[in-house]
């Protein structure tokens, strides 16, 4: 007998939608209503509010050597209400950090969920919502969108890589908040969340190698 198969969608920024959703049993399901389901889910997160990182700026801590990546949007605040409402307040425990260099004029942040966690929730709310627990040898098909930043250009990002820790923080500022004039102003306005842990391309371990293969197909779709 086949494995059953799900969908399970796992962090899309500023998505919210009705839990029965997301909960989507596809067994004994034929492809035509397979195809259905996922489009149904798919018309959810075409809805959710577009969020575009404008700009990433690097602020340095002088008594650790650290360095720290802002990103800059609009409705910055309420990006990261959502991301630590999804990530119930323990971002460290539900996303990554990927912060590589491309190419020899850009480099890449994301921040990406963490997928086995998301599929371990999808399991609760199938025991909250429709009161069964999938299989252990079930098939999971996982729909997400990491928040990221592709720079335009390297800029101080070289310089900065060979500071960059396991670990990192990642700050919020809204476009408007942004003083260029007065940086003291807008530096008290950022929100940090983390540290998240770093996954890297080097990654001699290969944990978490989906990351990296996601990047090179995202990358080569919008080519």
């Amino acid at each position: 007998m086949a494995a059953e198969r799900y969908i399970v969608v796992s962090y899309v920024p500023m998505l919210k939608t009705d839990q029965k959703l997301l909960v989507r049993s596809l067994e004994q399901q034929d492809a035509g209503t397979t195809i259905d389901i996922a489009a149904e889910i798919s018309k959810a997160l075409e809805q959710a509010p577009d969020v575009h990182v404008q700009a990433c700026v690097w602020m340095h801590d002088i008594a650790t050597n650290a360095f720290s990546p802002v990103l800059l949007m609009d409705n910055a605040a309420e990006v990261a209400n959502h991301l630590m409402a999804w990530a119930e307040n323990d971002p460290a425990a539900w996303f990554h950090a990927y912060v590589e260099q491309i190419d020899e004029e850009r480099y890449i942040i994301l921040l990406f969920p963490n997928l086995s966690k998301s599929i371990q929730r999808f399991k609760l709310n199938c025991m909250q919502v429709q009161e069964f627990i999938p299989p252990s040898d079930a098939d999971y098909t996982m729909m997400f969108k990491p928040l990221e930043f592709v720079s335009q250009g390297m800029n101080l990002f070289p310089e900065v890589a060979p500071h960059l820790t396991d670990k990192v923080m990642v700050g919020f500022l809204d476009t408007k908040d942004f003083d260029q004039q007065n940086p003291a102003e807008s530096v008290e306005k950022i929100r940090y969340i983390g540290p998240l842990e770093r996954v890297s391309k080097s990654d001699p371990d290969e944990r978490n190698s989906y990351i990296s293969e996601y990047v090179k197909s995202h990358l080569e779709n919008n080519e």
